[in-house]
């Protein structure tokens, strides 16, 4: 469960913080850094504020998965957040993310490492009491 919410968290800053700098971009390409206005700043600070603080909740639900789960089984889960991230990307308005067969193949690769590791880890998954 920790796990999965680590994972979930992080997947959400990340795209919080992309669609801030997207914000950013878009100001600097009407106006220059002394003429941004006050309503500008706080709507990028807030994704990117957004993002960290999704960040800081997953660092601490990862610290309760360390806890409960063995690092070997755990840690390989966390790179199922390129995956999320690459499927949240496509389908958030904002973010132009185009689908490709290439990157595509590389998520299932992801999926697959993930599966083979997990489902190979020696003993039992918990942590050793």
């Amino acid at each position: 469960m920790f796990i999965g919410a680590s994972v979930l968290l992080t997947s959400c800053a990340q795209i919080f913080m992309k669609l801030g700098m997207i914000d950013l971009q878009q100001s600097l390409a009407v106006n220059s850094i002394s003429e941004l206005s006050n309503q500008v700043i706080i709507t990028v600070s807030a994704w990117v504020f957004a993002g960290l603080v999704f960040y800081a909740i997953s660092l601490f639900s990862w610290m309760l998965a360390l806890r409960a789960y063995q690092l070997s089984f755990a840690y390989p889960l966390l790179s199922l957040s390129y995956v999320l991230v690459y499927i949240m990307a496509m389908f958030v308005p904002g973010i132009t993310e185009n689908f490709s067969v290439i990157k595509s193949a590389g998520i299932l690769l992801i999926i697959f490492g993930v599966i083979l590791i997990s489902s190979t880890s020696s003993g039992n998954l918990y942590r050793n009491s």
